[in-house]
């Protein structure tokens, strides 16, 4: 809407020529989901709460009783926000609306699930294996379309040359001339890649504003590399992928960050509401999508350290009991790990956070490294 004015009316009022730059349609699309998720967060409670939806997660420790009574399914508004900044403040092209389609499908999941708790009201949804075989039908569809549609997709910005590359190339960190297709096999790399982005979050949501903040450092990086991503001579300075056109998603990802930010207004400690999957699949969803568009899927699990390391710790929890009987962890995830040895909550998100920083930092110092 914003790039319309200025498309409009930027040859007779000079001053809407700063319409056309993503950087100022960025912050502007931040502020517009920041200020929506405020403005609307405790009615949204509020409305929450007459349904009278109050589900706690099973195997968690038992402090946590005393959140009960708190609402959930918060991501609502988060998706809400996010898409009315981004029909406000973007460009519509292609990567906008796959990424809005990606978004609300797993956004659609969670919400689907959260649904189901609250109309059985006994803190089980839909089975775990509808939930897989959903999750997995969805990532499908994703692989296909980077298959089929976006071939010769991306310049591969090397030292001495470009090469026009397709999505199933996949490329490492540290080593910008380095390459190798997986051709067919990039279709359950895809399936698998979505799928862990997707449960890492929905993990790592267990206590209050600790997912939500590590989404809203996430999604910073990725709207930084996505504006370098999207400008030829940057691209080509940190001899990264160059993509015609992804620098608008930067708009998008200031849309999330944006809403992130505002609700973690209301999920800080101790929360108001909670984000339910409805918001940690929507969110790990949307992450993982991004990190297969700009092509850093490798350099993802440096930036999201904090999700992959609550997500292998769940996994490796599950098969060193199958294997030995016995517990590695207190508890499962790492986060409740810590609470069972009688750590604070407070000092756990923030000591989290802290690391969610410095990876994500790191992720991005590695850029200049190449």
């Amino acid at each position: 809407m914003l790039y319309s004015i200025y498309y409009l009316f930027g040859e007779i009022i000079g001053w809407f020529n700063i319409f056309k730059y993503i950087t100022f349609r960025s912050l502007v699309g931040a502020f517009i989901s920041f200020l929506i998720v405020i403005l609307f967060g405790n009615k949204f409670i509020a409305f929450v709460k007459k349904k009278k939806y109050d589900v706690l997660r099973k195997n968690t420790p038992e402090r946590h009783k005393q959140k009960s009574g708190t609402p959930s399914m918060g991501g609502v508004i988060i998706v809400v926000a996010v898409i009315v900044a981004v029909l406000i403040t973007g460009r519509i092209n292609e990567y906008i609306i796959s990424s809005l389609i990606v978004f609300l499908l797993f956004t659609g999941v969670g919400l689907w699930d959260d649904y189901v708790k609250m109309s059985k009201n006994k803190g089980r949804g839909i089975s775990t294996k509808t939930k897989i075989v959903t999750k997995t039908f969805i990532a499908a569809g994703i692989g296909c379309y980077f298959i089929f549609f976006k071939t010769q997709a991306f310049y591969l910005m090397g030292s001495t040359e470009e090469e026009l590359m397709s999505y199933t190339h996949l490329t490492l960190p540290f080593l910008p001339n380095f390459h190798f297709d997986l051709g067919w096999f990039y279709l359950p790399f895809v399936i698998f890649f979505l799928f862990s982005t997707s449960t890492a979050v929905n993990i790592t949501d267990g206590l209050d504003g600790l997912a939500i903040s590590l989404c809203l450092i996430v999604f910073s990086a990725f709207a930084v590399i996505l504006y370098f991503s999207g400008h030829s001579q940057l691209a080509e300075y940190l001899k990264i992928p160059y993509i015609l056109n992804i620098g608008e998603l930067t708009v998008f990802a200031s849309a999330l960050i944006g809403a992130c930010l505002g609700f973690l207004w209301f999920n800080c400690y101790p929360a108001q509401i909670f984000m339910g999957d409805t918001g940690s699949l929507g969110l790990g969803g949307i992450m993982g999508f991004l990190a297969l568009i700009l092509k850093i899927e490798f350099l993802f699990i440096l930036i999201g350290f904090v999700f992959v390391v609550e997500a292998f710790s769940s996994i490796f929890q599950i098969y060193y009991y199958k294997w030995t009987q016995k517990r590695f962890f207190k508890m499962a995830p790492l986060h409740h790990h810590f609470e069972m040895k009688g750590v604070a909550e407070n000092k756990i998100i923030v000591r989290f956070v802290i690391v969610g920083i410095i990876c994500a930092m790191l992720g991005l110092l590695s850029l200049k490294i190449r």
